[in-house]
């Protein structure tokens, strides 16, 4: 096969949750594992890690341990702003493919709404199709008696994870 006879795949970015990593889409049998049936499906499969997990552990010049203060100095603006539009642009660059399919889980899925909410633009330019697995929401106007129960918990939830930050 000659080089501009190979078939362009359309490549699809896997974008994990909150205290995760790439692992979640590939641990699983592989006839179940979303990563493994994508590729089966003809996709050409990305993914993503954010910062603060196993596999993002190096910088330029600053160590996990020595700077500590200085290397975990971050929040998830700067996931969306930063981290999740240098994935998009590596794999259109790679790629040479000029939109690719999205697939978020949790926090996955809030840093893709706030990059769109932000820059509606580079998505539309860069997004063939988006899928939010288990997107993360503020219930305010929800009626169910267990989603009530459990709102008043959620400043303390979110203080509590940004104090473990």
């Amino acid at each position: 096969m000659f080089e501009d006879e190979i078939e362009t795949k359309t490549p699809i970015l896997f974008q994990h949750g909150l205290m995760d990593c790439s692992d979640a889409w590939v641990l699983n049998q592989s006839e179940q594992a979303p990563a493994f049936v994508a590729a089966r499906a003809g996709y050409d499969v990305w993914l993503g890690n954010l910062r603060g997990n196993r596999y993002s552990s190096k910088h330029e010049y600053l160590d996990p341990e020595r700077n500590a203060e200085k290397f975990f100095d971050f929040d998830i603006s700067n996931h969306h702003k930063y981290d999740l539009v240098a994935m998009i642009q590596l794999i259109k660059q790679t790629t040479g493919v000029p939109k690719l399919a999205y697939v978020g889980h949790s926090m996955g899925t809030t840093i893709f709404f706030r990059l769109a909410a932000e820059n509606p633009s580079f998505i539309e330019d860069s997004i063939s199709s988006f899928v939010g697995i288990g997107p993360v929401v503020v219930p305010t106007h929800a009626y169910a008696p267990v989603i009530k129960a459990v709102m008043p918990a959620q400043d303390f939830v979110y203080n509590m994870l940004h104090f473990a930050h």
